[in-house]
């Protein structure tokens, strides 16, 4: 006489299904984000020292995201596979790569800004302020290519 054990069965397809699959597309995006970095340091090799240690520093980064964004999934869903009071613990790599995540969106972010403000200092604001808000300015901007004569006002 056997006995048989009760089977428990979860679907998991809905929660860490739609995890995974998020974690293979951002795989994908990581590749395209490896090939972006040779070709900028193939195609621009006499930049700045600092912007270069930037896009070190950015890509290092988020191959660190990529790597505990893959073992916290690989903990969920094959170290403890089976273990469903596992299934509610937040796992220390997670936890990581969305601190990992927040420290490459300021990086990338302030670099941005940066940019911006180094443009916005040597534009001059009141030509291109008017041509932007008065309609009829628009187009003699356009025209003119960025100058505006405002001799005729």
């Amino acid at each position: 006489m056997s006995t048989t054990l009760p089977t428990v069965s979860v679907d998991l397809s809905l929660s860490w299904g739609s995890i995974l699959a998020g974690t293979f597309a951002s795989l994908i995006l990581y590749g395209v984000s490896i090939l972006q970095t040779f070709i900028y340091y193939v195609q621009y090799p006499k930049d700045r020292m600092s912007l270069k240690f930037l896009v070190v520093a950015v890509f290092l980064l988020d191959t660190l995201h990529q790597f505990l964004a893959c073992a916290g999934v690989w903990s969920y869903l094959v170290q403890y596979y089976g273990d469903f009071a596992n299934l509610v613990v937040m796992h220390p790599p997670l936890l990581l790569a969305t601190v990992v995540t927040s420290l490459v969106s300021f990086t990338v972010q302030s670099f941005f800004v940066w940019r911006i403000w180094s443009w916005a200092i040597r534009v001059d604001y009141p030509t291109h302020f008017d041509a932007l808000c008065h309609r009829p300015a628009r187009f003699e901007y356009l025209l003119h290519g960025g100058r505006i004569d405002h001799t005729n006002c």
